[in-house]
Order: structure tokens, then C-alpha cells, then sequence
């Protein structure tokens, strides 16, 4: 029960940021991007959207409120529970906004997208699911942004989200082509979330711990 809460706080504090704002600009250039005829995947333009959209909350979040380090150090947590909170909180939010993209996307389409390429978008999605906040872990802690939504320096983060994207898309589009790809890829979008859960969220919640206070300064100078 204190989990659920504190996944809902979560939520309650991402979706209060304004970050979510993006998602009108790209409401409009998604669609149209998914009617060029060399697009590959008509979802693609889908995924980069949400990537997109909620990059802070995947590279900053240790920064994405004010008062939210500060809370982190004045009222320390178990480490490894707070950032299962978090991602927690970023799943919901990621599957709702691709499921949001997607929707508009498949609206505009000449003829409905049929079953198997929705199940292909929502494999590919849980795949990268887990290396995406494996690395979104690293990186909120390793260099702290300020709270903003319209600067360079948010563009870049976006930027750098489509670089990471694109990299850990390589495992799932590989495995997509081998047969028996669909069980080939809930199997390896397990073996992620068992990395993510047991390895990376133990390893980073340490390091905040150890570097709390350090990072609670920075977000003083940002």
C-alpha cells in the first residue's frame, strides 16, 4: 500500500512539472510524420513522440520539482524503494502516452492498422522499456539540469534521449527479424526488468545515497 501511494505521488508531481505540455506540438507532427510513405513503421513517429515528451522524467529526475532533492535529503528514503517508485510512475506514464500517439496515429491512417502491427509497437515499446530507465537512472544523477522546459539545454537532453533510444532499439529490431521473434522478445524484455530490478536500481540508489548531499548543492546551482 505505502508503494502504491508513493507511485501516485510520483505521478501527481510529473504530471503537475508542465513537461507534458510537449505533447501538443507533437500531437500534430506525429500523425503527419506516420503518412510519409518511406517511414518505415507507421509508429515510429509514435515512439519518438513519447520519447520525446517525457525525456525529463527519464534523464532529470532528480530535478524535475523544486524542493524535490531537498526533500530526498532532509527525509532520506529507502534509496532502491524511491526509484522503484519512480519508474514505476514513468511506465504508466510512458505506456499512456505512447497509447495516446499511437491512437492518433492510427486515426489518420488511410486504413486501420491491423492487429499484428499494434502487438509489433507494443513488444518493441517493453523492450526498450527496461535500457531506457536503466540509462534515464544514470544519467538524472550524473548531470543534474535545471527545472525548465524550453531551453537548449532541455532540446539537447531530447536529442540525446533519441540517441540513447535508437541504441537500445537495436537488441529488439534484431531479435524482430528471427523467427520466433515475439517469444524471443518477451524473453528479453524479461531478462531487462530482472537486470533493471535486481542489478541497476540497487547500484544507482547507492550512488545517490552516497552523493546525496553533493547532488542536492547542484540542484542549488542549476
Amino acid at each position: 500500500m505505502r508503494d502504491l501511494r508513493m507511485i501516485a505521488l510520483e505521478l501527481r508531481g510529473m504530471i503537475a512539472t508542465g513537461h507534458l505540455l510537449r505533447i501538443a506540438p507533437l500531437a500534430i507532427i506525429a500523425p503527419v510524420l506516420s503518412l510519409w510513405p518511406y517511414i518505415g513503421s507507421i509508429f515510429a513517429p509514435a515512439m519518438v513522440a513519447t520519447l520525446v515528451t517525457l525525456e525529463p522524467f527519464y534523464n532529470n529526475a532528480l530535478n524535475l520539482w523544486h524542493g524535490q532533492t531537498t526533500s530526498g535529503v532532509l527525509f532520506p528514503v529507502d534509496g532502491a524503494r524511491m526509484l522503484r517508485a519512480k519508474n514505476a510512475a514513468l511506465i504508466i506514464l510512458t505506456w499512456g502516452c505512447a497509447s495516446f500517439f499511437v491512437t492518433l496515429v492510427c486515426y489518420v491512417q488511410p486504413e486501420p492498422p491491423g492487429a499484428p502491427q499494434i502487438t509489433s509497437s507494443a513488444l518493441y515499446l517493453a523492450a526498450v522499456q527496461f535500457p531506457l530507465l536503466m540509462l534515464g537512472n544514470s544519467f538524472s544523477w550524473q548531470q543534474l539540469r535545471p527545472r525548465s522546459r524550453w531551453t537548449l539545454e532541455d532540446a539537447a537532453g531530447a536529442i540525446l534521449m533519441l540517441i540513447g533510444g535508437g541504441l537500445v532499439s537495436v537488441p529488439p529490431l534484431v531479435l524482430g527479424e528471427l523467427p520466433g521473434s515475439q517469444i524471443m522478445l518477451v524473453v528479453y524484455t524479461l531478462a531487462m526488468g530482472a537486470a533493471w530490478w535486481a542489478v541497476a536500481i540497487p547500484h544507482v540508489a547507492r550512488v545517490i545515497q552516497e552523493r546525496r548531499t553533493d547532488l542536492w548543492q547542484q540542484t542549488h546551482l542549476t
